[in-house]
């Protein structure tokens, strides 16, 4: 991996790790006073692939494979879920009475340029 790569990858997996917490706090019932809540198994599904994502990620680093594909992938699924957020009323991820849901939120469409530039620079490496 490049300088710049290892950079990306190093802020992607503190992104990672805000939206693992946020989660966590979330799905303990920090923000939620009703025990069943729907949106629980939306934090559920994204925290799931964003994570698989980022492990699948390391284990191909790991293994010296290539990995472009799967941050294509990840880019994709980043971006979809992007516009999905905008396109609904009420966001899923949005909680603005967390410090840290705020700074994700905020902090998402710059999160989402570092992968999408992480992908275009593996996958121009890799076709090399």
């Amino acid at each position: 991996m490049t300088r710049s790569e290892r950079f990306v990858f190093a802020l992607l997996a503190a992104y990672t790790c805000g939206l693992l917490g946020l989660h966590v706090l979330y799905y303990a019932g920090v923000f939620t006073a009703v025990e069943g809540d729907p949106s629980v198994w939306i934090h559920l599904t994204r925290t799931f692939f964003v994570t698989s994502f980022f492990l699948l990620i390391c284990i191909q680093i790991a293994r010296g494979q290539p990995f472009g594909l799967l941050v294509v992938a990840a880019a994709s699924y980043s971006g979809a879920t992007f516009i999905e957020d905008f396109l609904v009323i009420e966001s899923s991820f949005f909680l603005p009475e967390h410090p840290l849901a705020g700074s994700l939120y905020a902090l998402r469409p710059l999160f989402m340029l570092m992968l999408v530039y992480w992908a275009v620079l593996r996958r121009s490496i890799e076709s090399a």
